[in-house]
C-alpha cells in the first residue's frame, strides 16, 4: 500500500522516506505553526462545502477553524510555551485565511450542493500494489469530475499554478477511475490573499505518473535509502539523524 505523499517522499529523498515509513525513530515533537495552519484550513473549508451554498457562513469557517484547533490542543497537550505560541500562531493564520476566502470565493455559487469531503480511495496499480489517497473535495457532475484542493500556504499564493502540484493530482485522477473529464480547482488560502487555479487532467500524464509510482514501489521493496541534499532538508524532521545533511552532500 503506498499513497501519493508516499511517493513525493521517496522521489524527494529516500533516506527520509525510510525514517518516515519505515523505522520510524523517536524523535523530538516540533509543533510546525505552518503545518497546523493547513490543518485547521483544511478542516474548516471541508466542512464548509460539506453543506449547500445557503447554509454557507463566514460564521461556519471560523466555528470549524476553532474546533479543529481545540482537536489539535487535546491532541497535543501538555504543550511548553513555545508550543502554545506557534499552535496559537497557526490557529491566528488559519482564521484569517479562511476570513480572506469568505471574502474572495465564499459566496461563489460554482459548487452549490454539498460535496464529499475528505474522500478516501483506493485502486490497485497494474502490479498489484494499492495505491490510496485522501481527496479534499469531490464534485461529481454529470460530464466531469471536480478535484477540490486546498492550500495554505506560509506565505501569499504563487501568481500562477506550481506545475511541483500536478503529480499528486494524476494519482488523484487514477483513484478516481472515470472516463469523463477530471478538472483540478486549487484554492490557495492565505492571510491576506486567496486565489484559484483549474487544471485539467491528461490521461497520458496520469499514465506516466502510475509508472513512476510503479517504480517507486520496486524501490521501496529492493530497500534503497540513500539520502539526498537539498533545500528539502532545511524543513526535514529527521535532519539531525542524516549523514547527507552533515557533509552537504548525497550520500
Amino acid at each position: 500500500m503506498i499513497s501519493p505523499s508516499e511517493i513525493a517522499t521517496f522521489l524527494e529523498c529516500p533516506r527520509r522516506h525510510r525514517y518516515a515509513y519505515v523505522e520510524k525513530p523517536d524523535i523530538p515533537r516540533k509543533v510546525d505553526a505552518n503545518l497546523i495552519r493547513g490543518t485547521l484550513g483544511h478542516a474548516a473549508l471541508e466542512q464548509f462545502y460539506a453543506v449547500e451554498a445557503t447554509g454557507r457562513s463566514v460564521e461556519l469557517l471560523l466555528t470549524n477553524t476553532e474546533l479543529a484547533y481545540s482537536e489539535q490542543l487535546a491532541s497535543l497537550s501538555p504543550l511548553h510555551s513555545d508550543e502554545e505560541r506557534a499552535l496559537w500562531a497557526a490557529f491566528e493564520g488559519a482564521k484569517a485565511a479562511v476570513t480572506t476566502f469568505w471574502n474572495t470565493f465564499g459566496q461563489d455559487t460554482t459548487h452549490p450542493e454539498a460535496l464529499q469531503t475528505e474522500v478516501r480511495l483506493s485502486r490497485n496499480l497494474p502490479s498489484g500494489s494499492e495505491l490510496h489517497g485522501i481527496l479534499d473535495a469531490v464534485d461529481d457532475q454529470q460530464s466531469k469530475v471536480v478535484l477540490m484542493e486546498f492550500k495554505f500556504p506560509a506565505k501569499q499564493p504563487p501568481r500562477k499554478r506550481y506545475t511541483l502540484w500536478s503529480p499528486q493530482h494524476n494519482y488523484y485522477a487514477y483513484l478516481l477511475d472515470t472516463e469523463r473529464l477530471v478538472v483540478v480547482e486549487y484554492t490557495v488560502c492565505a492571510a491576506k490573499e486567496t486565489r484559484r487555479y483549474q487544471d485539467i487532467v491528461v490521461r497520458q500524464a496520469v499514465d506516466e505518473a502510475v509508472k513512476i509510482a510503479e517504480e517507486v514501489v520496486v524501490g521501496i521493496e529492493r530497500g534503497q535509502r540513500g539520502a539526498r541534499y537539498g533545500f528539502q532538508c532545511e524543513r526535514c524532521p529527521y535532519e539531525l539523524l542524516c549523514e547527507a545533511r552533515l557533509i552537504g552532500g548525497d550520500e
